[in-house]
């Protein structure tokens, strides 16, 4: 009867613990190994926030629009402290119509922002 009763006892205090969990007693704050999704939002933010603008041309050369790689590029040309070669041959991007030395000018962008 003792084990009847343990068992019983500790059935219902395992029960009371799964009723805290589920009510919002026992849930763990976002960012913990149990929410993988908010701790890569978190750091998303942090990284987009801290990318430079050669950062940003570079992605565009790899995935954007036309447009979107001459804004980058336009970005790049006005910042002060990216790599002056890199800035240098963002002027000459925007202006070649030579499709060669536009590819050469693009890598010489990407190696100067490496």
């Amino acid at each position: 009867m003792k084990h009847h009763t343990a068992a019983i006892a500790l059935l219902m205090a395992i029960t009371a613990a799964g009723c805290s969990l589920e009510s919002g007693g026992g849930k763990l704050p976002p960012g913990s190994a149990n929410f993988p999704e908010a701790a890569t939002a978190a750091t998303t933010t942090t990284q987009t926030a801290a990318a430079t603008t050669c950062d940003v041309v570079r992605e565009a050369f790899l995935t954007g629009a036309p447009s979107e790689i001459a804004g980058a590029l336009q970005a790049l040309i006005a910042d002060r402290s990216a790599d002056a070669t890199a800035r240098e041959y963002a002027q000459k991007y925007l202006t070649q119509t030579d499709p060669g030395l536009k590819d050469m000018d693009k890598s010489l962008i990407q190696m100067s922002c490496a």
